[in-house]
């Protein structure tokens, strides 16, 4: 892999992706983020800054500052909020997650969207955003939930591909399944008033419409693969079974009974 404990890549490609996969998740993810009554946020591991600009757009008066680790993120994450920086409404900083490089008590609220699953440590991460938040301050956080999986008409391919991946991710350090867990995690880092709630995409009879089941399922395909490259040159899955999941992708989009959900959850809770 490109970089240790990081399944995906830090290409040009991957950040477009990531571009689009702040678009993609934003109504179910974002549906229940309110930071109406802060001044001043952190989004901790800001990436190529995909998430700042929706909380940018969706609250005018706030001020954001966002850290990650590699710079090259940070870059993209420049390029991409060029004019809010300009505004002084967007700040950027190179950091890590378990030594941000801000006071106690600073921030009225904090968010972390898929990061956690990539650390080593996720209850140092949660630790720093309670640091760093005031008293009565708000923290979201969003996490994967991979062995949440769930599809319809079974898919041998993409099973195997996606057992594959999420080894991988084992293996390098991460946890695929920390949703489940942030509770527990939060709990730990001193927060309270903890509410738990599913923000999983689920495509089903729902979407008839077949240019947006295969926009769906498209964005979810492109997830999944962004991580092929490592694992075919570290032999865990064949060239064979990713060309067999393309085709039970394919599939899938044809098939008006089918079901996809990917499991996504999250916390808000309160210093």
């Amino acid at each position: 892999m490109s970089k240790p404990g990081y399944i995906h890549t830090f290409s040009k490609k991957e950040q477009d992706r990531l571009l689009n996969q702040g678009q993609f998740l934003e109504p179910y993810i974002h549906r229940q983020i309110d930071f109406t009554n802060c001044r001043h946020v952190l989004e901790i591991g800001c990436g190529v800054g995909a998430q700042i600009s929706i909380l940018a757009r969706k609250f005018p008066n706030l001020i954001i500052d966002g850290i990650d680790l590699v710079s090259s993120q940070i870059s993209r994450a420049e390029s991409t909020l060029g004019d809010l920086i300009a505004n002084q409404r967007v700040n950027l900083k190179i950091a890590s997650a378990y030594e941000l490089p801000f006071p106690d008590n600073g921030y009225d609220g904090a968010c972390v969207f898929s990061v956690l699953e990539h650390v080593d440590d996720p209850l140092a991460v949660l630790n720093e955003a309670h640091r760093v938040l005031k008293f009565g301050g708000v923290l979201y956080c969003t996490e994967v939930f991979n062995s949440g999986l769930y599809i319809y008409p079974n898919c041998p391919a993409i099973n195997e591909y996606w057992t594959a991946f999420n080894q991988c991710q084992i293996d390098m350090g991460g946890d695929p399944d920390i949703g489940m867990k942030l509770v527990n995690l939060a709990s730990a880092a001193g927060f309270k008033q903890i509410d738990f709630r599913d923000v999983s995409p689920i495509l089903d009879q729902r979407i008839v419409s077949k240019p947006q089941r295969a926009d769906f399922l498209n964005f979810w395909k492109s997830l999944f693969l962004s991580a092929s490259g490592g694992l075919i040159s570290e032999g865990r899955i064949t060239s064979a079974v990713v060309s067999e999941l393309h085709e039970e992708f394919n599939a899938l989009i044809e098939n008006k009974d089918t079901v996809f959900l990917y499991s996504g959850k999250q916390i808000e809770c309160y210093k």
